[in-house]
């Protein structure tokens, strides 16, 4: 089942106990295994609305179980993708983060949930419960593990990380963690002189040195078009070990991760447009943003199998 909720509150209203009335509703649902999709009384009475139907649509299709669009599987490759994403909710003064988000190559979603960041045990042991679920459930080990992660992840948090997955036999399976950055606030960007509006081609991806690329995520496909999203994200590779320590890679290994960044990111089921961020850390983030006013504190078991957040 699925529940439509014709709400009489905004879901930006803040500063208003009215406000929780959403996140009750939702845990209660998804305590049951029901999916909220919630609209804004006013909403279908504004002139562009029939712009946000697809939007709604989508969504909606993702949270009944369906699956609207899947990454082209390349031949040979079967990788498992984590997420682990964070969101810091000035509310409740406290960051949480979302994670186990595990995908095949694919794109599909297998499964998430969210805890305050403090809890590094529970990040390790649901990547763990991911792991296994991907071996149940393709009846083989995956290729290659890959990690995107929200901030540099430091080698006392991946030792723990990579230590489980070689306890789990996975020994012989390279570990692969891709950091995830918005750079609205760094110094380093790239311009396309050819353009009048110096924005380069959407897929564009430029060497910085040192396992760092700046990968243009926008919606500039041809020449001279418009971009919506006018920055790059910042990619930091690495490949690790048992002990969490980097190991050498190749420029085609680099070059195949980050068009898997690339293709995640045009994967969103929010909206038809291209995202800049990949949904490996955008669904974690979205996921962290409700489980703070959750009775729990965490995502009912029965709704961790299909996107609630949206």
């Amino acid at each position: 089942y699925e529940a439509v909720y014709i709400s009489p509150i905004k879901r930006d209203d803040a500063g208003s106990n009215a406000e929780l009335v959403y996140f009750k509703l939702k845990e209660m649902l998804m305590e049951r295994g029901i999916m909220l999709q919630t609209i804004y009384s006013q909403n279908p009475y504004q002139r562009n609305f029939k712009y946000f139907i697809p939007n709604l649509s989508l969504a909606m299709f993702a949270k009944a179980g369906g699956i609207p669009f899947v990454l082209h599987k390349p031949y040979g490759q079967n990788d498992l993708i984590i997420g682990v994403g964070a969101y810091c909710n000035k509310k409740v003064g406290k960051r949480y983060v979302g994670s186990a988000i595990c995908f095949d190559n694919r794109g599909m979603l297998q499964g998430y949930n969210c805890w305050p960041d403090s809890d590094t045990d529970r990040l390790k042991n649901s990547m763990k419960k991911g792991i296994i679920s991907f071996i149940e459930n393709n009846g083989c080990i995956p290729n290659r593990v890959i990690i995107h992660y929200y901030k540099t992840m430091s080698q006392r948090e991946a030792r723990p990380i990579t230590t489980m997955l070689y306890n789990l036999g996975l020994k012989n399976v390279p570990v692969y963690v891709i950091n995830i950055n918005k750079t609205e606030s760094e110094d380093l960007i790239g311009f396309d002189e050819t353009e009048t509006n110096l924005m380069p081609a959407s897929g564009t991806v430029i060497n910085i040195g040192r396992g760092n690329y700046l990968l243009y995520n926008n919606t500039r496909y041809n020449p001279h078009e418009q971009a919506e999203v006018l920055y790059p994200i910042k990619l930091k590779l690495s490949r690790v070990n048992e002990n969490g320590k980097s190991q050498a890679y190749s420029e085609n290994e680099a070059m195949e991760l980050i068009t898997q960044v690339y293709q995640f990111s045009r994967l969103s089921y929010k909206t038809v447009k291209q995202q800049n961020m990949p949904i490996t850390t955008l669904y974690p983030e979205l996921a962290a943003q409700i489980v703070p006013f959750f009775d729990g504190k965490c995502i009912p078991e029965n709704g961790r199998k299909y996107p609630g957040f949206l």
